[in-house]
């Protein structure tokens, strides 16, 4: 692709986002995703370049809510952050199923994408649940705005470059290769149905639940305006218990605020006061 266009699609992106109340910094990387988009629909447009896009949705307001969509990242695969995944296991589960007395405990996945963070959590609960001396009752809501994404999602089926960090014994255990589709795998039902997935657009509506555990990974911390952030962060801590857990991405940082402290910041875990 030619430079000067590459350049042009970087400045559009750069006058765009923060229109849409988005952060340029968390886009530089992966904004070849939201670059290919553009390119598609000003072909669908029938119009000439990233010029005539940016004229075109000074005429036509309603166009942003498509560049909106655009803008969804989906980057994801299972146990992404393996350390994540071992601490969750061996810290943060016990120590929940300790301060539930009811050993029920409520989960949620913001922004779940194709499903591979949520699935990731059913299996690591299978793996707690077999070695409980009691019985355990965990919810798993997986939220996502992008439609496509939630179906994908449902369907459980995922390529076997996804399941790189899966354990080879977790593996076997849940996954069976899919006969219909060469080199994918499709998730087992019991772990399949522990998981809920939603349509959540999170900056128009949030769930009505409490939760003891909220992942929100590699999304408002990365791509929303510091704004935008600092909101959701009072939002959010709303919806979890005393003591409970909120999980960012590795790189991610929580703003200033009295809502949270520390649980382990190197992973991105945050306990609330």
């Amino acid at each position: 692709m030619p430079e000067s266009k590459t350049n042009d699609e970087v400045e559009f992106l750069q006058w765009a986002l923060p229109h849409l109340k988005y952060r340029w910094a968390g886009f530089r990387k992966p904004r070849g995703q939201v670059i290919k988009r553009i390119r598609q629909r000003i072909r669908e447009l029938s119009l000439e370049g990233i010029r005539d896009y940016k004229t075109y949705l000074r005429n036509h307001p309603e166009e942003w809510h498509i560049l909106d969509q655009m803008c969804d990242i989906t980057i994801s695969r299972f146990f992404r952050d393996r350390e994540l995944w071992k601490y969750l296991k061996n810290n943060l589960l016990p120590e929940m199923l300790k301060a539930r007395q009811d050993n029920q405990i409520r989960i949620w996945s913001v922004g779940c994408c194709n499903g591979e963070e949520p699935y990731s959590m059913a299996l690591l609960v299978e793996e707690v649940r077999e070695t409980a001396s009691e019985p355990i009752n965990i919810s798993i809501l997986a939220s996502d705005r992008n439609p496509h994404a939630l179906s994908r999602s449902r369907t459980g089926r995922y390529p076997g470059g996804a399941l790189k960090e899966v354990p080879s014994g977790i593996k076997k255990k849940h996954f069976r290769p899919d006969p219909d589709h060469p080199n994918h795998y499709l998730i087992t039902g019991e772990v399949k149905d522990r998981v809920v997935f939603e349509y959540r657009d999170i900056s128009k509506s949030l769930p009505e639940d409490m939760y003891d555990l909220i992942c929100c990974r590699n999304l408002v911390y990365t791509y929303f305006s510091c704004e935008r952030q600092e909101e959701f962060t009072v939002k959010i801590a709303t919806l979890l218990h005393p003591g409970g857990f909120l999980i960012l991405g590795a790189h991610e940082n929580l703003p200033a605020t009295e809502h949270f402290v520390p649980e382990n910041q190197s992973l991105g875990i945050y306990r609330k006061k």
